[in-house]
């Protein structure tokens, strides 16, 4: 019994990562979309590499999420 109620309780948790992945990858893509467009439009350095740091910062924050999700899933399975 104690075990099903655990799952029920991060459950929620685990979709609210699921959810912030996709957003997160959504928007990395995005980035990736227009540093492409810009390199074959117009060569300007300083905005490719704003764009490059945005979706370096974007990909750490994946990295994090992720991270998040496997440590919580961890814990559950350390806590039965």
């Amino acid at each position: 019994m104690r075990t099903q109620r655990t799952r029920k309780a991060i459950q929620p948790e685990i979709h609210q990562d699921s959810e912030e992945l996709h957003r997160l990858h959504a928007e990395l893509a995005a980035f990736n979309k227009q540093i492409a467009e810009l390199e074959e439009a117009h060569p300007e350095k300083q905005k490719i590499e704003t764009l490059k740091a945005g979706a370096i910062l974007l990909a750490r924050r994946i990295d994090e999420v992720r991270c998040l999700g496997a440590t919580r899933q961890l814990a559950c399975l350390l806590t039965k």
